[in-house]
């Protein structure tokens, strides 16, 4: 057996990662070991001196790693490509986020949103509510899951109404719903 391969990699692709990866390990006649987390966290940990074979990222942080030095110049594939949608539990009426105002609309009428404090959509999330104007109208409705606990699981509980998701990410796929749209955001 190949000596185990550290990977580094981004909750956004975990649930497909998690299908592949036993068939990868016997095909391969190797061990990966994962180490799952927002890409702001990983981050944080290869800055402290962690380190891995393989960097599963957004396109973004592999390439601040490729300029550090961190990451081989000319290494990077892009895998995958995710927007942002919106998950709303399981049994809930989508809203319509088809358009930025439809997107404005359906935040201002939700009783709570929740979004992480690191993950992708969480980090990118009070932007679009700067430019949809409504970010100070947003923060008494705002709710952020403690460290660790993705904001689908607010939803699927119902202790958030609707939360920005990334459209891979499947952690609440049997007890949330999304709402996509590929330009409401933008």
């Amino acid at each position: 057996m190949i000596a185990a391969r550290h990977v580094l990699c981004t909750n956004g692709v975990k649930s497909v990662l998690l299908e592949l990866i036993p068939a990868f390990e016997r095909a391969r006649d190797a061990k990966l070991a994962v180490t799952w987390g927002s890409t702001q966290a990983l981050l944080k940990d290869l800055e402290t001196g962690a380190g891995g074979d393989v960097a599963i990222l957004t396109a973004e942080a592999i390439d601040d790693l490729t300029k550090q030095g961190k990451v081989k110049s000319g290494s990077r594939v892009d895998l995958a490509r995710s927007g942002i949608g919106v998950a709303v539990r399981k049994g809930a009426k989508r809203p319509d986020i088809a358009s930025s105002e439809a997107l404005k609309r359906a935040l201002l009428a939700a009783k709570s949103v929740a979004h992480s404090k690191t993950g992708l959509s969480g980090i990118y999330f009070p932007t679009v509510l700067a430019r949809l104007g409504i970010a100070e109208e947003m923060k008494a409705k705002i709710v952020m899951p403690d460290a660790g606990t993705p904001v689908g699981e607010l939803v699927a509980k119902g202790e958030a109404e609707i939360s920005p998701a990334s459209t891979s990410s499947a952690r609440c796929r049997r007890r949330c719903r999304r709402s996509l749209s590929s330009r409401a955001a933008s």
